[in-house]
């Protein structure tokens, strides 16, 4: 079964990391059980943050530096690259400059079944063409040896000593699954009985199972198949968990860097279930750290019903069931609208403690996937509310 943190994300300063295709539900958080906390591991001797600010007008850069790092007051003053060719500036995680450089050449992934293409050589492996604009694979009930091969709304069905062959997805509650690949695009496999002659492998609904239900596996304290996302192995059985809530709600939470944050605890469990994540220096002029977003805080909840709401849409269907979790297949099929909603959040609970406070000169520098995100978001929601202002005054007026 899916875990909410096994599938990675490449922003690692955070607590875990992966690939670059941006699992959308795989944020880079990855929390810690609070029983497993060990006090000695903490180091609070370690400097202060440093701070993080705009280039001064009285400050002068030598050529090709973007970032320059001022020992004296233990900050990185920031400017943009105004060479055309020099134009992208890569910040190092060191107390040293960064100059610009020559950006490589953008590598435009290959297309899956059900995702849009010019021609076939647009379609990775498995395809066998483009038609109509978009990859397809092999129909329904054609041989296969993998769900590659199949199109999108079919996964490769293989039954014990036999032949492969492309069968249409399980809908939620049918029975017989070995993986959340095998259901339908919106459902995970649960085993409830795992190694036992009465297991029953039901396809279930995302984020459906309530707190303290049996879910088959717990990875990195997480599964997809929580209404709050996470989850406790107990003696050897897992349980969905009840949401998480920073302990102090008044969130953003400033920190000790080296300290530890925690969550409220679920004391449904032997011992009670609470999360743990690193104080992390942000990315602000006052050199403060922040507490991380936990699952029970209210944009980390934002995000679990946008994601909720994409694994409700009827638009995830079109994606092969191998790319539910990808942006690609998302943003070509989902509204403008509720995609860079979902892309919003999703980069805000990443980059939650960074951000906090930033400019926003520094943000667009360090953290450029969320402020693009925040870039489209407002767009779509700041312009639509406007238009609902307009609509109320232009009423009250009449």
């Amino acid at each position: 079964m899916a875990s909410l943190l096994t599938y990675l994300f490449i922003f690692s300063v955070f607590y875990t990391a992966s690939s670059q295709d941006l699992l959308l539900d795989s944020l880079s958080l990855k929390y810690s059980d609070i029983s497993d906390l060990d006090p000695l591991s903490l180091d609070l001797d370690i400097p202060a943050c440093p701070s993080y600010t705009c280039k001064r007008k009285d400050q002068s850069f030598t050529k090709k530096t973007c970032i320059f790092y001022s020992a004296d007051d233990d900050t990185f003053y920031v400017d943009k690259c105004a060479d055309k060719t020099f134009s992208l500036c890569n910040p190092t995680q060191s107390l040293v400059n960064s100059t610009c450089t020559i950006p490589q050449r953008t590598v435009i992934p290959l297309s899956w079944p059900g995702e849009k293409c010019h021609n076939a050589s647009d379609c990775t492996t498995g395809c066998i063409a483009c038609k109509m604009g978009f990859c397809i694979a092999q129909p329904e009930g054609s041989g296969c040896t993998s769900s590659m091969e199949c199109n999108a709304g079919l996964f490769c069905s293989i039954p014990t000593g036999g032949t492969g062959a492309c069968a249409p997805q399980i809908p939620v509650g049918g029975v017989g699954c070995t993986s959340d690949y095998d259901c339908v695009n919106g459902a995970g496999c649960n085993i409830t009985t795992p190694n036992s002659a009465s297991a029953t492998n039901v396809c279930i609904q995302y984020y459906t199972l309530k707190p303290h239900e049996i879910v088959s596996s717990c990875v990195s304290n997480s599964n997809l198949l929580c209404s709050s996302g996470i989850c406790k192995t107990q003696s050897g059985i897992s349980y969905c968990s009840n949401s998480l809530a920073s302990e102090n709600s008044n969130i953003p939470n400033t920190c000790q860097r080296g300290s530890v944050c925690s969550s409220i605890a679920d004391n449904f469990f032997t011992t009670p279930f609470a999360l743990t994540g690193p104080c992390q220096c942000g990315l602000n002029s006052n050199g403060t750290a922040y507490c991380p977003i936990f699952p029970g805080d209210a944009p980390y909840l934002e995000f679990i019903n946008q994601s909720k709401k994409g694994y409700n849409s009827t638009d995830i269907a079109k994606c092969h069931t191998l790319r539910r979790y990808t942006y690609q297949c998302r943003e070509q099929h989902w509204d403008k609208k509720n995609y860079d909603k979902l892309q919003y959040y999703f980069t805000y609970v990443n980059h939650y403690p960074v951000v906090q406070e930033s400019p926003e000169c520094v943000v667009k520098m360090y953290q450029s996937d969320y402020y693009q995100a925040k870039l489209e978001y407002n767009d779509e929601f700041g312009s639509a509310t406007a238009i609902g202002v307009s609509i109320v005054l232009a009423l009250i007026a009449g």
